[in-house]
């Protein structure tokens, strides 16, 4: 009888037991969602901060124009549209650019332009050991040219000093035409500058040739060539034939020159106008000069060309790298006259 109860009891206990639990997960379950979703974190997002570069500009896209509703069907007509008008603020055409200096001048015309009178300019020579009397001779018969420039000795002056340069030659559509250039010095033997143009002179060459009496080289010969002694008058003549040059300062233009060894192109640059005082009084001149070279000994060339006596050099320097000659006339007159 007592085993009996002991094991309904039991029993019972087991049963109220599964009751309680049974009940206890069903109020569980109720609240799980919640619970996990306050639980559980959101999503993490990785977002990349771009730095701007520093310098350069943000640029901002201009917000896009409102989009205007479509005109009614009645307003809409056959004919095509007008061509709008153009705006008020359109970009002016650029302006003309200003023209470049001259670097090289046309051809003279040499019919057109005389050269300069027969003249004889007396000089005053000063040089690195001392100063010398000269004179510039330049005379034109039957179409060529004859220039001689000679220095005479004061007591004082040193034989080395004396110099005699000629050039003679005739006119092309270049201006001076040198046909032989001869140089000397002191007591020195004379040397020569040979500027081959024709046939007869050039034999079974065909192209005009230049060829120095103390160096082998035989140089082609450029058009417009000189020598170191034409050139003063060259440059008047350009000046004369080509009016634009003396139009702004600065212009630059270029004449070879040969020497009795070889040809160097000289960069000349119009430095504007300038007065030398000699004799003669003060003289309006136009002062032009050559570039210097890279080589530090090579020749430079100073001009003071005076319009007032047909572009003639009324002064002129040469500078040699460690010495220098400088010529300033004095006195013009007709060859023969009174030198």
């Amino acid at each position: 009888m007592l085993r009996a109860f002991l094991s309904l009891r039991m029993w019972c206990v087991l049963l109220l037991s599964l009751l309680f639990h049974l009940l206890l997960v069903g109020w569980l379950s109720s609240y799980l969602p919640t619970w996990r979703s306050a639980a559980v974190e959101p999503p993490i997002t990785l977002v990349k901060l771009v730095q701007p570069v520093i310098g350069s500009p943000v640029r901002v896209a201009p917000p896009a124009p409102p989009t205007s509703p479509p005109p009614p069907a009645s307003a809409i007509s056959a004919s095509p549209p007008a061509t709008p008008e153009k705006p008020a603020h359109a970009i002016p055409a650029p302006l003309p650019e200003p023209e470049p200096p001259v670097s090289a001048p046309p051809s003279p015309d040499t019919h057109a332009l005389a050269p300069p009178p027969n003249t004889l300019l007396t000089l005053e020579v000063r040089t690195t050991l001392g100063t010398l009397d000269g004179v510039l001779e330049w005379v034109v018969q039957e179409g060529r040219y004859r220039l001689r420039l000679e220095t005479r000795l004061r007591p004082e002056s040193l034989a080395a000093l004396k110099l005699l340069r000629r050039s003679q030659g005739g006119f092309d559509s270049h201006g001076l035409a040198p046909s032989r250039f001869t140089a000397q010095q002191g007591k020195r033997a004379e040397v020569a500058t040979s500027f081959l143009r024709n046939r007869a002179e050039l034999g079974d060459v065909q192209e005009p040739l230049v060829t120095f009496s103390r160096v082998a080289d035989r140089l082609p010969l450029s058009a417009g060539v000189q020598d170191e002694l034409s050139v003063l008058i060259q440059l008047g003549f350009l000046l004369r034939a080509n009016p634009k040059l003396l139009q702004q300062e600065g212009n630059t233009f270029e004449v070879p020159v040969a020497s009795t060894r070889a040809v160097e192109t000289y960069h000349f640059t119009l430095l504007g106008k300038t007065e030398v005082r000699s004799d003669l009084g003060v003289v309006s001149t136009w002062h032009v000069r050559s570039q210097p070279l890279s080589d530090r000994y090579a020749t430079t060339i100073e001009v003071w060309l005076a319009p007032d006596y047909h572009f003639l050099p009324i002064k002129t320097r040469f500078d040699f790298g460690n010495a220098y000659i400088e010529m300033l006339t004095q006195k013009i007159s007709r060859p023969g006259s009174d030198d």
